[in-house]
């Protein structure tokens, strides 16, 4: 949190305002600041909720430090498409009025093809966005994480305990408690045990079960060999001569 020096953030802030213009193909930031303002005025107690949680999720992920912090920034894209949204309807509420209004009202008003033009403008958007979008967004033939889950399975002995971060114990959980793959094989996130906690643990079983971890500890006790297997280390303990 907050580990970036300045000239870093500005570039993590430009990042950010890119990937909300790509996101909203350009023509989307107009009207998205339209709809910001226009809700501020019908109600202002959302308008001002909705701004703030704008501006603090994306001061919070700016300063973030992880590799995966675009998917992060979800909530001010959602924000942005409701200001969007306001924008839009606030722009045909006006064209509208300007055909109620018009004392010349010929079959085809400037106002009548601006309403359809824009209506079609925001369609083609919709279509051209899902059509450029869904290539870099459909993973329906990634199955690299699964696969990697059976490997470690495969691998580990009976009556394991793995110890692993977000991208290799959740799979391993969803094998084991889900679909009743080796169920003696027991998965602990790392996210969920203290550092000290976490080598007390393997201290505690190790002379009794196989133990493998994502990660290597560095300062694990000298009598505790980590040797490398596969997708995986392998904790061994080293017993005396």
């Amino acid at each position: 949190m907050f580990a970036y020096p300045s000239r870093e953030v500005i570039q993590e802030t430009i990042l950010f305002t890119r990937g909300l213009w790509q996101a909203f193909l350009i023509i989307g930031i107009g009207p998205g600041l339209v709809g910001a303002f226009i809700l501020f005025k019908r109600n202002r107690c959302m308008g001002v909720a909705l701004v703030l949680m704008f501006i603090f999720h994306a001061i919070v992920f700016i300063n973030y430090r992880v590799v995966d912090k675009e998917l992060m920034f979800f909530p001010c894209y959602l924000i942005w498409a409701l200001w969007l949204g306001m924008g839009y309807q606030w722009l045909e509420e006006i064209i509208q009025k300007i055909e109620i209004h018009s004392i010349h009202k010929p079959k085809y008003s400037i106002s009548f093809i601006a309403l359809w033009a824009m209506r079609g403008l925001i369609s083609i958007v919709v279509v051209f966005s899902f059509a450029w979008k869904y290539k870099l967004v459909d993973q329906s033939d990634d199955w690299s994480t699964r696969q990697l889950g059976e490997q470690i399975l495969e691998q580990v002995e009976p009556n394991a305990l793995i110890f692993g971060y977000w991208d290799v114990v959740p799979v391993i959980e969803y094998l084991t408690l889900v679909e009743g793959h080796r169920p003696d094989v027991q998965p602990v996130n790392r996210f969920l045990v203290t550092q000290d906690d976490l080598k007390q643990w393997i201290v505690r079983e190790i002379s009794h079960r196989t133990i493998y971890i994502d990660h290597p500890i560095l300062d694990l006790k000298k009598n505790i060999r980590i040797v490398e297997q596969g997708e995986l280390y392998h904790l061994i303990q080293i017993k005396p001569n």
